[in-house]
């Protein structure tokens, strides 16, 4: 069956599933939640991902990370802005899930109990206290 690409409206023959004038790839079904999902498990949870390499490899050998990023060897990594935002929304629903379970004022409460073992004043508990509420 032939179509027409949606992008640059060049013929699609039956056997292609990319466009041969713009190269957009054809989709024959629409787009759903469960599709989304499934791309999304795909393309981060994956055990061959570029985000758990990442993940991994940052916390064994930074360096080697952060100088192959920096001499050009960007295929085996995930890129730098891309893994700060994935890292900044995973923490972001950590620390939410945190406040809803309660967890989270048990962690401070804990944390008062150090700082005044430490001897820590009145005044740079509370110093403490607001920085980690936020």
């Amino acid at each position: 069956m032939e179509r027409n690409c949606k992008n640059s409206t060049d013929l699609i023959y039956a056997e292609k599933s990319y466009c041969s004038g713009c190269g957009a790839k054809w989709i024959e079904n629409r787009i759903t939640m469960k599709q989304v999902g499934n791309d999304f498990v795909d393309m981060y949870i994956g055990i061959d991902t570029k985000f758990v390499r990442t993940f991994l490899d940052l916390f064994r050998n930074p360096e080697t990370v952060i100088l192959g990023y920096i001499n050009g060897r960007r295929v085996n990594y995930m890129d730098a802005v891309r893994y700060m935002l994935l890292v900044l929304f995973l923490t972001g629903i950590y620390t939410f899930v945190l406040k809803n379970i309660g967890a989270f004022n048990q962690i401070l409460a804990s944390q008062r109990e150090v700082y005044s073992q430490i001897n820590y004043s009145g005044e740079q508990m509370e110093m403490a206290v607001k920085f980690n509420v936020g």
